[in-house]
C-alpha cells in the first residue's frame, strides 16, 4: 500500500506541476532547465511501476483486442484507467481494420512489412506510445516542443505529430516545456527515446 501511494503521490506532482499558470511557470523556468540525469531516472522509474501496476489487469480477448479485467474500482480511479479504455479503443479499431495485431504478450505490431528500429515514428504499446529520435530529429523535436509551447503548435504542427492520447494537445505550456528540457538535456549522439503513457506521463531516456 505505502509503494502504491508513493507511485500515485509523484505521478500527481508531475502532471498537477503541468497546469501551473502560465506566468507561475515561467518563475520556474531556470529551475527547470537545469535538468539533472537523476531526476529522470526517477520518473522513468515511477513511469515503469505505473506501468507494472495496472499490467496484469490487462488482457487480450479472443477477437485480438485488448480489455481490462477484474480491476479494483479504487485503482481504476486513482490510475485514470477510463483514459487506458480509450486509449484501448483506439489500439482496438486498428485490429477491427487489420492494421494491428496484438499478441497474448501485449505487444502490439503493425500489419505488413516493418522497418525495425524505426526513427521518428510512434510505436504502439497498451500503456501508451513511445518513439526514437536520432539527435537530429530531436533537436527539432524539440524546436517544435517550444513553438508548442510559445502558442504556435497548430502552426508548426506538434499536434499531429502527437500520439493519439486523449487530451495530450490540450495540455498547459508547462508540459511542452517540461518536454522540451528533458530531450534536450538527453539528447546524445545517438539521439533519444520517448515514452508517454496514457496518464500523460511522459519519460526520456538516451540512446
Amino acid at each position: 500500500m505505502l509503494r502504491k501511494m508513493s507511485i500515485i503521490f509523484l505521478v500527481g506532482i508531475f502532471m498537477v506541476g503541468f497546469m501551473v499558470p502560465k506566468t507561475s511557470f515561467a518563475q520556474e523556468s531556470a529551475k527547470e532547465g537545469n535538468v539533472k540525469d537523476h531526476d529522470q531516472a526517477i520518473l522513468n522509474a515511477e513511469q515503469e511501476k505505473l506501468i507494472n501496476t495496472i499490467k496484469p489487469y490487462v488482457h487480450v480477448d479472443a477477437d485480438g483486442k485488448l480489455f481490462l479485467k477484474n480491476v479494483p474500482e479504487d485503482l481504476y480511479k486513482e490510475y485514470n484507467l477510463s483514459a487506458l479504455e480509450e486509449h484501448f479503443e483506439y489500439i482496438n479499431k486498428g485490429v477491427e481494420n487489420n492494421q494491428l495485431v496484438i499478441d497474448n504478450q501485449l505487444n502490439i505490431k503493425p500489419t505488413g512489412f516493418q522497418i525495425m528500429a524505426t526513427y521518428g515514428k510512434w510505436t504502439y504499446h497498451w500503456w501508451g506510445y513511445d518513439r526514437k529520435f536520432t539527435h537530429k530529429q530531436a533537436n527539432g523535436y524539440i524546436s517544435e516542443l517550444n513553438a508548442a509551447a510559445g502558442g504556435a503548435g497548430m502552426a508548426t504542427g506538434i499536434f499531429a505529430e502527437l500520439p493519439p492520447i486523449a487530451g495530450v494537445a490540450g495540455m498547459a505550456t508547462g508540459y511542452w516545456t517540461l518536454l522540451a528540457s528533458r530531450v534536450d538535456a538527453h539528447n546524445g549522439k545517438k539521439g533519444v527515446l520517448v515514452s508517454i503513457t496514457w496518464a500523460l506521463v511522459f519519460s526520456v531516456e538516451s540512446l
